[in-house]
């Protein structure tokens, strides 16, 4: 398992870190014809993080919209440059 430090969705967006655990609540899941999109969020933001399971496979078909999860993450640039 990865060691990575508990922290807040809106400490993602400035820390140094690549990785972290984060606990939220899945508000919404979009399947694209990559990864899954799962619409999370916490007490002070919210994030889309993506998971790939295959092309155009359910990725974590037993997590649904209104649970609580921990989740590793992973910090990557998007499309337009922002974490």
């Amino acid at each position: 398992m990865v060691d990575a430090e508990e922290m807040k969705i809106k400490d993602l967006f400035s820390t140094g870190k690549l990785v972290a655990l984060v606990k939220a609540k899945i508000t919404g899941v979009r399947q694209t014809s990559g990864p899954t999109v799962f619409f999370m969020k916490d007490e002070t933001a919210s994030i889309k993080a993506a998971a790939f399971a295959g092309k155009g496979k359910r990725a974590h078909p037993e997590i649904a919209r209104g649970d609580f999860v921990k989740a590793i993450v992973i910090i990557q640039m998007d499309r337009n440059n922002e974490r």
